[in-house]
C-alpha cells in the first residue's frame, strides 16, 4: 500500500524479536518485573512468536499471555494502520 519492501520488513520482525528475546527477560529481571502477567504480555506484544516461545519456557501463563498479547497486536496494527498511511505522504 505504501510501496514497503516485504524482505526489509520481514528481516525487522526477525530481528526485533531476536533481540527482544535476548534483551527482554535480562532488562526485566534488572527492573524488578517479576510479576507473570506482565513478563509475558511484554515479550509477546515487542518481540512476536520468538518471544511468545521464550515466554512459554518461563511459564505456563507467561506463555499464554505473550500468545494472546502477540494476537491483540497484530489485531491492533492492522487496524490502526491503514489509518496512519495518509500521515505518512
Amino acid at each position: 500500500m505504501i510501496g514497503g519492501d516485504p524482505a526489509l520488513t520481514a528481516a525487522f520482525v526477525v530481528g526485533t524479536g531476536i533481540s527482544g528475546t535476548m534483551i527482554g527477560p535480562w532488562l526485566m529481571n534488572k527492573t524488578g518485573i517479576s510479576h507473570p502477567l506482565s513478563r509475558g504480555l511484554s515479550l509477546g506484544t515487542i518481540s512476536h512468536g520468538q518471544g511468545t516461545a521464550g515466554a512459554a519456557t518461563e511459564g505456563e501463563l507467561q506463555g499464554a499471555i505473550a500468545g494472546v498479547a502477540m494476537g491483540i497486536a497484530a489485531i491492533f496494527t492492522s487496524i490502526v494502520a491503514p489509518l496512519l498511511v495518509p500521515f505518512l505522504y
